[in-house]
């Protein structure tokens, strides 16, 4: 097939191309807080109303991406726009300095390709050094130090101010728009150098399309930064049309949405910035005037860094949640976040895996009987006990005879040793060391920045040492009786420092099997209660292959309802890297995103699903654990969005954040199967109305994926089969 043919030069060729266009594209949407290369291609297009200032953003864009593609640089942040976006609206704010200054042509040659360029190199250097500091970006830092600059440039050339005048435009002035409208549209407009009615009139519907939540939350900072003028009678005329009004719709866009999870709070954290940034704005005007300089976008700057780090420095992340997501507009960041919290509760949480292997009973739990208390209350005892709950043999006395002495501890996560100690003697049973408390012990500071102590070793039986590199899973050493241990058992507990003895904080265990008396095993993510019998999760590589195998082919579903064939859908899927997974349907250009991680298959983000059948996929398989136990039962939930009509997801988009998002709840387990290689599972959705299946069943092959869907309505049934597979080349799908 020619789909199938390996790529040729001029396919190559026409790569390049797109990317190109895709990096240029998305530098004028990253004005905006988008990543969207159509957006972009429109701002692109209204910048051309004032031809020249059009010309100079785009001579400027491409001579940074030049840049970026002669020097190296990372092909992914070319691509985004990153690297870009600081040089577009530098150039642009140069032809806005330099209109109507009668200034020399060599001159602007020279001067247009050293401010993109000067501008890119500040937008990487500036983003390193922002990151290490804070943990943030540059983000339009860069364009504010390069445009005052050019300010005092031409003020140095001229011995005059800058006097800003808005660009030659090809249409007309539209004299009939109230004045807050046309204070809105130059607002927008603003952002692009170009303050005019048209232009602002189509970057605020481009960007409408792309996310009306967005445009939601841009008026909402708007209203509170106009309001504040008019109620406090502060004058800011003197900035120049629309700068003032580009810092409140930056408040709202950016606090409201893009930085921060949208919600009630965001919100109130969006007006308090319009209203701030209108005071940063007055103060800087009073060393500004002289240059005519106005406050461009660096108020906006002020408050997105102060609030955004003071807020890291809760003790506990409430009311305001920093946006995870660096792409995706505020309505998917919103459902993707929510989805997560609700599906797992301790998002935020610090959260390990068992450190051992088999079966183990939590004798010590949170808050727990004996010694977990106060400052040290949240930690763990685990130890083998017999059927009769006994820790040893009868009539057995010896150190040696316990379950859990000598038994196997493993690394609970990834990170690097930062202290051990190993000299401390075993008790005897029923004997305790209480100077040396902690016992022979490992602290490991995991990489996301949090210490895990594991204690009460055997003397001598840890094998790892400070400073060594660690993984998940791996071997540290053995359990032994050191320390505050009258029985062998093995404390873990997260903590705030690295020294033994630092006060905990709350953590969770992520895929335990809890076993029940009833013969019921659940799988769950969570804080093991006193007594559980718990065991890790243990691996079949089978399940794996199940989608793995999928991954890089293209595989044809017949639809039946009803027992008739009504349909046909092709669904391709892609790896992204990182456990990343992307189906996509060809029909209906339907994606969903999934992730295989933590012995676990994850359905996340789905886009544009109201007639694919990606939206049964994604319910069925929501999450799948890679266990060998096929007796275990998991819960999982369901975003409603998928199933909501066009017509009413915008309504529903710009309400949930404040009102609540609902979700289905699904139940899932697996169920035998009448032939050896294939993997039944069974979800059930509960209590939902005729609009959602009430039992999806799916059958799984290794290598050959999803065999069979069967999705049972009240009423009806759906049967989605599978037809034909085959392999594609990943480079020719496109974005």
């Amino acid at each position: 097939m020619d789909s199938l043919s390996k790529p040729t030069e001029n396919d190559s060729y026409n790569a390049h191309i797109y990317a190109a266009f895709e990096s240029i594209f998305n530098a004028y949407s990253l004005i905006y807080f988008c990543r969207n290369p159509r957006l972009g291609s429109i701002l692109l297009a209204a910048t051309f109303i004032s031809p020249t200032f059009g010309l100079f953003g785009l001579a400027g864009t491409m001579t940074a991406f030049a840049a970026t593609k002669m020097l190296d640089f990372p092909a992914s942040r070319i691509r985004s726009g990153e690297l870009l976006c600081n040089s577009l609206i530098s150039s642009m704010g140069l032809a806005y300095v330099t209109n109507q200054q009668n200034l020399s042509v060599y001159l602007l040659m020279v001067l247009l390709p050293v401010t993109a360029i000067t501008a890119m190199f500040l937008s990487v250097a500036l983003t390193q050094v922002m990151l290490r500091l804070f943990g943030m970006g540059a983000y339009s830092l860069p364009f504010v130090i390069v445009t005052i600059f050019n300010y005092l440039l031409i003020y140095s050339f001229t011995a005059t101010p800058v006097i800003g005048a808005p660009p030659p435009s090809l249409l007309p002035d539209i004299p009939f728009l109230p004045s807050i409208l046309t204070e809105w549209f130059l607002a927008f407009s603003a952002a692009l150098f170009l303050p005019n009615v048209y232009v602002g009139m189509i970057a605020c519907c481009a960007v409408l399309i792309h996310s009306p939540l967005q445009i939601a939350l841009g008026m909402f900072g708007f209203l509170v930064g106009y309001g504040f003028l008019q109620l406090t009678g502060l004058n800011a005329s003197a900035f120049g049309a629309g700068w003032m009004g580009t810092n409140y719709l930056y408040c709202g866009m950016g606090l409201g949405g893009v930085y921060f999870i949208t919600s009630k709070s965001s919100l109130l954290l969006a007006g308090f910035g319009a209203i701030l940034s209108t005071l940063i704005a007055i103060g800087m005007r009073t060393f500004l005037r002289s240059y005519n300089i106005p406050p461009l976008s660096f108020p906006f700057l002020i408050v997105l860094l102060m609030f955004t780090f003071a807020l890291r420095q809760r003790s506990r992340f409430l009311w305001l949640f920093e946006s995870p997501y660096a792409d995706g507009s505020p309505e998917q960041n919103v459902l993707r976040f929510h989805t997560n919290l609700k599906r797992f509760p301790d998002f935020y949480t610090p959260t390990l895996s068992l450190p051992f292997s088999g079966d183990r009973v939590v004798t010590q739990g949170f808050n727990g009987t004996y010694t977990h208390k106060s400052l040290w209350c949240h930690a763990l005892d685990f130890e083998i006990l017999d059927a009769s709950g006994n820790p040893h043999p009868d009539q057995r006395t010896k150190l040696e005879d316990a379950y859990t002495y000598g038994s196997a501890i493993l690394s609970p996560c990834d990170g690097t040793i930062v202290s051990v100690v190993s000299d401390v003697a075993d008790n005897e049973l029923g004997e305790e060391n209480l100077l040396q408390n902690w016992g022979n012990l490992v602290v490991i500071l995991n990489d996301l920045g949090w210490y895990v102590l594991l204690s009460h070793f055997k003397r001598d039986g840890i094998i790892v040492y400070k400073n060594q590199r660690v993984t998940r899973g791996q071997l540290l050493g053995y359990c032994g009786n050191s320390g505050r241990s009258p029985l062998p058992h093995l404390h873990l507990q997260v903590q705030a420092a690295w020294f033994p003895g630092a006060t905990t904080i709350p953590f969770r265990i992520r895929n335990f099997i809890s076993h029940h008396a009833s013969g019921v095993t659940v799988l769950t993510t969570g804080i093991p209660g006193e007594g559980d019998l718990i065991s890790p999760l243990q691996i079949d590589p089978d399940l794996i292959a199940c989608f793995s195998g999928q991954i890089g082919t293209s595989i044809r579903y017949r639809i039946e309802k009803s027992g008739k064939t009504i349909a046909w859908e092709t669904i391709e899927t892609i790896s992204l890297g990182w456990g990343e997974i992307s189906y996509r349907s060809v029909e209906y250009g339907a994606r969903l995103s999934a992730t295989i991680s933590d012995e676990t298959y994850i359905s996340h983000t789905l886009e544009n699903s109201s007639s694919s059948l990606l939206r049964l996929f994604s319910m069925g398989l929501g999450l799948v654990p890679f266990s060998k136990n096929r007796n275990i039962i998991w819960k999982d939930y369901s975003a409603y969005r998928p199933w909501i009509s066009p017509v009413n997801v915008i309504l529903s988009d710009l309400l949930q954040p404040f009102v609540g998002l609902p979700f289905l709840h699904l139940q899932s387990r697996f169920f035998p199967s009448n032939k050896p290689d294939e993997i039944l599972i069974q979800t059930t959705v509960i209590n939902v109305d005729d609009r959602f299946p009430t039992n999806i069943e799916i059958t799984l092959s290794p290598n050959l994926g999803i065999l069979e869907l069967t999705a049972y309505y009240q009423g009806n049934d759906w049967r989605i089969v599978q037809e034909r597979a085959e392999p594609f080349p990943q480079a020719n799908w496109g974005h």
